[in-house]
């Protein structure tokens, strides 16, 4: 997930199967958005077409971090309107969390309990 302002990234955050690709460059505040993609296309249209705007396109993952490893992912951009900021949403179907399918299986009531506020007296 990237959000990003202008043509500069605002803030990044990496799945843990993203983060175990090998040599993968963190995407830091202030890193250029990657020429050709979804998101520089948004980014370069004025704030009146982009404002709730949303398109989607694939990519290669080495266009955004770099790395040693190709994957194809699916490249999902929202402009965020009155916040004149756009939601990047990468998607790696053939990288997927181990735990990731695990809370399908969970019971509502376990799922409950692990989400239960508690308060200390």
């Amino acid at each position: 997930m990237i959000i990003s302002r202008d043509d500069k990234v605002d803030y990044c955050f990496m799945s843990e199967a993203l983060k175990s690709l090998k040599h993968l460059t963190w995407l830091r505040r202030g890193t250029p958005i990657p020429a050709g993609t979804v998101t520089e296309s948004m980014v370069r249209e004025p704030y009146e077409l982009r404002c709730s705007t949303r398109d989607q396109g694939e990519t290669d993952i080495m266009e955004w971090f770099e790395g040693t490893r190709s994957v194809r992912v699916l490249e999902e951009v929202v402009g965020l309107g009155s916040y004149d900021r756009v939601l990047t949403v990468l998607t790696c179907p053939d990288l997927l969390d181990e735990g990731f399918g695990d809370e399908d299986e969970e019971s509502d009531e376990a799922m409950e309990e692990r989400w239960a506020l508690r308060f200390r007296r």
